[in-house]
């Protein structure tokens, strides 16, 4: 009697492990597609996000090359500079010119 029982509890646990074990293997197969898709979708993110910053890299690459190199408004406030510093020395020189002048 007892042997039957325990057949029939052996039965009945291979049938529950057989169904539970399809069920659970069904689970895990989607579960792991949709880990699939999401890798899937996650590297197509980082695709675009390096494209982007490519683009990015370049547009500072040029604004670094415009920064550098001296526009015309810097060129002319140059000369500027200069005139202005050539006014005054010659301003000053004219002064003492004149005082010199005044002495004599």
């Amino acid at each position: 009697m007892k042997a039957r029982k325990l057949l029939v509890l052996i039965h009945i646990l291979g049938f529950l492990f057989v169904f539970l074990g399809n069920t659970t293997a069904q689970e895990e197969t989607k579960g792991c597609q949709e880990i699939q898709k999401s890798i899937s979708s996650l590297s197509e993110q980082v695709e675009k996000i390096s494209n982007d910053m490519r683009i990015i890299k370049r547009e500072l690459a040029l604004l670094r090359q415009r920064i550098e190199k001296p526009g015309m408004k810097e060129i002319l406030a140059g000369i500027g500079y200069i005139f202005g510093i050539l006014g005054v020395a010659f301003y000053v020189r004219a002064k003492k010119s004149l005082r010199k002048q005044k002495c004599i």
